[in-house]
């Protein structure tokens, strides 16, 4: 007789503990904020964070004050240190605790134990929300972005006004629109709905990227679900349990977690054959960061494994597309220096696999060029997305389908971009989580549980000394990983082919 309680039971202990990991590093953040290098000690920031703590009361007798100002135990190295990676740590091991258990319940899983670990993704979202984002200014640029727009002012071809900046954690620099034309849109009106109000205008931007997180999970899981329960609470532990994932769209107010709501809404549709809708919600993510476009790639391979009448609705479906992106720039187009701050993030060159390899080969006296090994991988990238794309024009399965996508954004984000800050790998979650085991997706989720350690460069050396040393232990530590687990799935196969 099995005396062990409910499944969902035992989902909702490890629930509440992550839970409190997650409420303890939004706690923690504001004390944590006035030592992020990139802003550190700037006097916009620490007036904010004054401001907020002012507005509690007793503040100054509870020590909140001193807290936000940087005057704290966490004036230590090793206290931030621990400040930040326990909770992270906590909710890792949460995270592994729920996978283990589904993995092993994979015959018994119910929907309710599904729809448990869903809405515990809501709780850890609703407490990030009240995560200050500290490593950043990209959560306070779109604010800023969207009352130029208010305001009349193209913020694609004109730096911040004094009044965009008001009362904003930002330093006036000259910078120019980053994003898609949508996200500034999204901003424009939700400047244009809070006013002149800060946390306001926090709140509800964050609560837009938190529901676009659910939203995320949601469609993983409905995928998920018509392989199987076990797939679905695999994938929803995956995508709603690690820290990073949650952590960096939601705590720290990334935009990036668009794009990973419109690439699995575009395979969720394009699996149930909408054709125009995954199309739509293609342009959608293309039109908040330019990144995803080369998925209209996977997009042209499916038509061509379409019916007759499928490939009639190609034509709406470009034409919708095409209608949504003239709608969203004509607004904003006053010619090609549009792109101009793009492209010039596009020079930057710095924390990805070659450079992390370069910063390793370097310590032992090696010197290669980084050209050589940029052209390497990308040139083993390409060769990855080239045979999962034949494999799924072969296999024609949801699963194919997902590693195909997931090698074509592998090539964007870690062979075309340059730079791989950490919320870029948010662009190829969904696709890793639901991939089937391929040894990409491996890589990418390991590369998820080492990513908030990268963090740790940003609070500890200002000038970003610890950058590639840090670099190269996530990622050497995933591909180690990987190869580990590669070698555990090729011994338990070739011992069931035996037996």
């Amino acid at each position: 007789m099995n005396r062990n309680p409910p499944l969902r039971a035992r989902i909702r202990r490890w629930a509440i503990v992550s839970a409190a990991a997650h409420a303890s590093l939004a706690a923690v953040s504001y004390g944590l904020a006035p030592f992020a290098p990139q802003e550190a000690k700037v006097p916009e920031r620490l007036a904010f964070l004054a401001s907020l703590a002012a507005r509690i009361p007793g503040a100054e007798g509870l020590g909140l004050l001193d807290f936000v100002a940087g005057r704290s135990l966490l004036l230590h190295d090793a206290a931030r240190v621990v400040a930040y990676l326990l909770p992270i740590a906590v909710a890792t091991m949460a995270c592994f605790a729920v996978l283990r258990l589904v993995r092993q319940e994979g015959s018994v899983i119910e929907r309710r134990d599904l729809d448990t670990l869903q809405r515990a993704t809501l709780v850890f979202a609703a407490l990030s929300i009240l995560h200050y984002p500290i490593f950043t200014s990209d959560f306070w640029l779109s604010i800023a972005w969207g009352r130029m727009v208010v305001e009349g002012v193209n913020p694609y071809y004109n730096n911040f006004t004094a009044s965009s900046i008001e009362g904003l954690p930002l330093r006036d620099i000259p910078q120019h629109a980053t994003y898609g034309p949508l996200w500034i849109s999204v901003s424009a009106a939700i400047a244009g709905i809070t006013g002149r109000s800060v946390v306001a205008a926090a709140l509800v931007q964050k609560a837009i990227l938190a529901g676009a997180w659910f939203g995320t999970v949601a469609v993983v899981r409905r995928i998920a679900e018509r392989r199987s329960p076990r797939d679905a609470a695999v994938a929803i532990g995956v995508v709603g349990w690690l820290p990073a994932s949650v952590e960096l769209p939601v705590g720290e107010g990334h935009n990036d977690v668009l794009l990973a709501f419109g690439v699995a809404s575009f395979l969720w549709l394009t699996i149930v054959h909408r054709t125009i809708g995954a199309w739509l919600a293609l342009a959608g993510s293309v039109l908040v960061k330019y990144a995803t476009a080369p998925l209209g790639v996977v997009a042209l391979l499916t038509a061509r494994l379409s019916t007759r009448r499928e490939r009639g609705k190609l034509a709406i479906a470009w034409l919708c597309s095409a209608a949504l992106a003239v709608a969203c720039t004509a607004p904003y187009w006053r010619g090609l220096d549009f792109f101009a701050a793009t492209r010039e993030m596009r020079s930057w060159r710095f924390l990805t696999p070659v450079t992390a390899v370069q910063y390793a080969l370097n310590q032992v006296g090696v010197s290669t060029p980084g050209r050589v090994l940029d052209v390497l991988l990308l040139g083993s990238l390409v060769v990855v997305a080239i045979v999962a794309a034949r494999r799924y024009l072969i296999a024609r399965d949801d699963v194919s389908l997902s590693a195909a996508a997931l090698s074509v954004m592998a090539v964007v984000v870690l062979g075309l971009v340059g730079h791989v800050w950490p919320w870029f790998m948010l662009w190829l979650l969904p696709l890793a989580a639901l991939s089937g085991g391929h040894a990409l997706g491996r890589w990418v989720l390991a590369v998820f549980v080492f990513l908030p350690v990268l963090n740790l460069a940003w609070m500890l050396r200002p000038d970003w000394s610890l950058l590639e040393p840090l670099g190269l232990l996530v990622f050497g530590s995933a591909t180690v990983v990987t190869m580990i687990s590669t070698w555990a799935r090729t011994v338990r196969e070739r011992g069931s082919t035996r037996w």
